[in-house]
């Protein structure tokens, strides 16, 4: 796809995704003619995409608007913005209700088969969130039996919790910061 090239080839920079690549697709063009990138993103995930409150409206910030917003001044278009679940992201993108999609989107087999990624930017590991008075009870993955874990739907995460952590309670969400509130309140004892 040329757009997605242009995207790998000026940044090199991964968790992006756009529609898959065919010889006749002309995206690229499509987004120039309009005038604008049509972004979609879950802002919950800090430091890369996240909201803040600016005289009293939400803004989007972080690594990843950064980003979004360097690639539309380099197509010289304006960058737009659809705040969206996680899980919907790469919906939009396929659906052609978004240019592209930017978070933290692990390129999956099964999602390499319907977009196009960029090379990856970050290598994180999985780690869980627990609450300090927790933290000697749960230390790794194994110590999640029978407890209630929290995810964000549509995550790697998500599909690994299912797979891997046995017994445990999975509780999805699909904002980040309900998650965080969850833990906090003790409705789930550790978000993945």
């Amino acid at each position: 796809m040329q757009f997605m090239l242009l995207v790998v080839v000026a940044l090199c920079v991964g968790s992006i995704a756009s529609r898959p690549a065919h010889a006749e697709d002309q995206s690229l063009n499509r987004v120039k003619q309009k005038g604008t990138l049509v972004v979609a993103i879950s802002p919950d995930y800090p430091p890369y995409e996240f909201q803040v409150n600016q005289n009293g409206k939400q803004v989007d910030q972080g690594i990843d608007v950064d980003l979004a917003k360097q690639m539309a001044k380099d197509l010289h278009v304006k960058p737009v913005f659809k705040n969206m679940s996680f899980d919907s992201v790469l919906v939009a993108v396929q659906t052609g209700k978004a240019d592209m999609a930017i978070g933290g989107i692990n390129p999956t087999p099964a999602r390499r088969q319907n977009a196009d990624f960029s090379k990856i930017y970050y290598n994180g590991g999985q780690d869980f969130l627990v609450n300090k008075k927790d933290a000697g009870k749960i230390k790794d993955k194994n110590s999640l039996k029978g407890q209630k874990l929290g995810v964000q739907s549509g995550t790697l995460q998500a599909q690994l919790a299912k797979k891997n952590i046995h017994g445990a309670q999975i509780t999805q969400m699909s904002k980040t910061p309900d998650l965080v509130l969850a833990l906090k309140t003790n409705k789930v004892d550790a978000v993945g």
